[in-house]
């Protein structure tokens, strides 16, 4: 078994950083896992921030010959804030215990012993990331049984005083030399390429200055890379680099300073704006898109130059910008390539806060500022965990951005009118809004409100007031299953950008005519909507949405919904679909530039909806679409033919579910295909000969195929460049899958691999 003790855990085949100088002690430590076979084993790997501590633990907790060592394993980050209690969570989480706790009132005590008869009689490996105080251990050491069969912990800290307090093994990774500055230099500046000999010498004094600190070395790398490469670009960089280092001690700050100061103005802000979040936290990016236009930081594209460019087009622009520079490291990657989440190093988090200060006049606050925050005048606030009297009790005039990412419940509720300058409101779970009056027009700076509980309204449809709300431009329900009626107010949002959550369509509000009044000029995102039923899906969609790129919508109950009038979003790049058994059989009823299709075929009455094979040929006329995901349905008469020429832009395929038996795929089809994914098909016995042929495949990963397909793929001998990977999911007595599986959990390589060649690999999930 395997287990990911956190959500804040970045995955090691996104943050793939060399191990340049880490040879030797990487072995040792391993070599030392492999050995041991008695006590409970702790090692500390310690060193100064930026070393390269996480990146090491990470090579070795993710090597398959340590994961075979193992039945359980789990990685837990700390961090400075630590709490017990989020302690305790992260590893009831990560032995997969917090599903069977969810909902009940269990005392700490009790979940600690849980952990413990979890633990029991188990070979296991922990990883406490980031481990601050010494104080710490003294929670955490009786979770973990003394099994005498050689289980582990890894710890990664700062403080040798933690080693020393533990009595663990230390290993204290060194600063890198001169030759291993240079190679990562390289690697990160010119990739496969050579240094040009002219701008060598010029290029190791640079390196030199970093004084063999990784993140040092690689920040610098991420400003020369974006310069020329010419004499006079790296003498202006080298001369800054002598005069940040040589300044004073504060060497790695100085020169995380340069990156930052090396910034174009636009993305200066956009950065600074990462301060508000808590340390090792793993950033959604939608969210973060969506939060740096709400404070106003991504200015829209001139008039006449903009060709269909949006504000969120911008703000990917200046993402992928960040993380080119190595300012902002990607956490994991979506289907089709582009950031899903992002997270950014402790010391570049402390230069945010401190840059805020300087230039912005903009404090970061915590919890623990709340007492002086009668002498702020702007700030960005976030909580975690704060007593609820002493901020409801605070002045909440002065707070520009509220962000809340875990706390107490609210029984009183959080008055929206108090927070008459804030342009964003992020209330976390346990925060209630309360709405003590039914007009909200006089809160003007309000751009962004994510809800994660019930809104206190007074009136009966709780969403009234906030439609009241001027220039709102985000509006996001994270209510668990709550299903919220839109208002006939909605229309009245005209600068409302993305509306989510789960909410119920009635016909009522839909008028039949499209008057300029009913629409919503600006809306980007609308999900999931959930249609009811009676209303015409072409009187929700035919003018109504103009500039509308992702959609959501749902089959309300067993009413079969016609899809028509989906060709005029003309703008809408994303389609996500649920119980609807009809798709329309024409490709020009589809939006034309539709890029992301997710089709939910389950109907509500949870039968399999019958699907005919021709719906997917019809989606093959589709140029414009890259991702297609299927699940749940049937092809009828059993055979699944793709012409020639169809799907000619697809790059990434998920079956799921759907049972056809036989599966032929024309010379021709899906010609640009990379990334196929079949989970489920139980009726599947043979992989078409064609798709082995296709140039562009990168990787075909099969969970739980039938045995006749089973015993022909492993006969498969893929092209160079192409990897298979066969899953077969274990059953309990009651044959019931033992733990869920999915196409996330196999690319962020979560498994242990039997490895049958080079290309080939079979795995039993999950493992022993």
């Amino acid at each position: 078994m395997e287990a990911l003790g956190s959500n804040h855990q970045k995955q090691d085949e996104v943050v793939e950083e060399d191990m340049v100088g880490f040879v030797n002690i990487f072995n040792d430590v391993t070599k030392q896992l492999k050995e041991n076979d008695s006590r409970v084993d702790v090692i500390s790997i310690i060193g100064m921030g930026g070393l390269g501590k996480t990146t090491l633990a990470k090579k070795i907790y993710n090597n398959n010959e340590v994961k075979k060592l193992f039945s359980c394993c789990v990685w837990v980050t700390v961090s400075k804030d630590y709490k017990a209690k989020e302690l305790l969570q992260s590893l009831l989480k990560g032995c997969g215990l917090s599903k069977s706790i969810k909902g009940e009132d269990i005392s700490e005590d009790d979940q600690r012993s849980k952990v413990q008869k979890f633990l029991e009689n188990k070979k296991y490996l922990i990883v406490l990331d980031d481990l601050w105080e010494p104080e710490v251990w003294d929670e955490v050491d009786c979770l973990f049984p003394e099994n005498n069969n050689g289980s582990a912990i890894l710890i990664t800290s700062r403080n040798d005083g933690v080693a020393n307090y533990t009595g663990s093994k230390s290993c204290y990774p060194p600063l890198l030399d001169k030759d291993e500055s240079w190679k990562l230099f390289c690697m990160k500046v010119f990739k496969r390429r050579e240094c040009p000999s002219v701008l060598e010498h010029m290029g190791r004094l640079m390196v030199e200055k970093c004084g063999g600190l990784p993140l040092a070395i690689v920040t610098l790398a991420g400003v020369v890379a974006k310069k020329r490469r010419l004499t006079a670009e790296w003498m202006r960089i080298m001369g800054n680099v002598l005069w940040y280092i040589d300044k004073d001690d504060g060497r790695v700050t100085n020169v995380l300073k340069l990156s930052y100061d090396s910034l174009p103005k636009r993305l200066k802000s956009c950065f600074l704006f990462l301060g508000v979040y808590p340390e090792d936290y793993e950033i959604p990016v939608k969210r973060l898109k969506q939060l740096w236009i709400a404070e106003g930081l991504i200015q829209p594209p001139k008039i006449g130059i903009s060709d269909g460019l949006e504000v969120e087009d911008i703000a990917e622009e200046y993402l992928n910008e960040l993380v080119d520079r190595s300012l902002v490291m990607v956490a994991k990657r979506k289907s089709d390539g582009g950031v899903k989440s992002c997270w950014i190093h402790d010391l570049l988090l402390d230069l945010c806060i401190s840059e805020n200060r300087a230039e912005k006049g903009i404090e970061i606050c915590t919890g623990k500022d709340i007492p002086s925050l009668e002498n702020v005048k702007s700030c960005r606030f976030f909580l975690r965990n704060t007593n609820q009297d002493s901020f409801k009790q605070c002045d909440h005039s002065c707070i520009r951005s509220l962000m809340c990412f875990s706390g107490p419940y609210f029984p009183e509720g959080l008055d929206l009118m108090s927070f008459n300058s804030a342009r964003i409101l992020e209330f976390g779970y346990g925060y209630v809004l309360q709405l003590t009056t039914q007009d909200l027009s006089m809160i003007v700076h309000l751009r962004y409100l994510r809800l994660n509980r019930v809104v206190h309204s007074p009136t009966k449809n709780q969403l009234d007031p906030i439609c009241t709300l001027p220039n709102l431009e985000t509006l996001i329900l994270d209510t668990n299953n709550v299903i919220y009626n839109i208002p006939h107010g909605i229309w009245r949002l005209k600068k409302l950008r993305h509306l989510e959550g789960r909410l119920l369509m009635r016909s009522k509000i839909v008028p039949p005519d499209t008057s300029g009044e009913d629409c919503l000029p600006n809306l980007q995102t609308l999900q999931l909507v959930i249609v009811e039923k009676g209303t015409k899906i072409s009187s929700i969609v035919n003018g109504r949405f103009p500039k509308l790129r992702k959609l959501g919508l749902k089959c309300c109950y067993n009413w079969k919904h016609e899809l028509k009038g989906l060709h005029h979003l003309k703008n809408l790049e994303k389609l996500k679909l649920e119980g609807f058994t009809q798709l329309p059989s024409k490709a020009h009823e589809f939006p034309s530039n539709i890029a992301k299709l997710n089709i939910g075929l389950r109907s509500a009455n949870f039968t399999l909806a019958v699907i005919n094979y021709s719906c997917l040929n019809t989606l093959g006329h589709l140029t414009s679409l890259r991702v297609l995901k299927a699940c749940s349905g049937k092809v009828r008469g059993k055979s699944l033919c793709l012409a020639a020429g169809s799907f000619p832009n697809l790059e990434v395929l998920h079956l799921t579910n759907i049972s056809f038996k036989r599966w032929i795929l024309e010379k021709g089809a899906m010609p640009s295909l990379q990334h196929l994914f079949i989970k489920d098909c139980d009726d599947l016995d043979k992989l078409p000969e064609q798709l082995w042929s296709l140039t562009n495949l990168q990787d075909v990963h099969v969970v739980n195929p039938n045995p006749k397909l089973r015993q022909s793929l492993e006969c498969v001998k893929p092209k160079d460049g192409c990897k298979l990977i066969i899953f077969h999911q274990k059953k309990n007595t009651m044959g019931i899958m033992m733990k869920k599986i999915d196409s996330k959990l196999i690319k962020n390589k979560f498994v242990v691999s039997k490895k049958q060649t080079d290309q080939v690999h079979i795995v039993d999930w999950p493992p022993k």
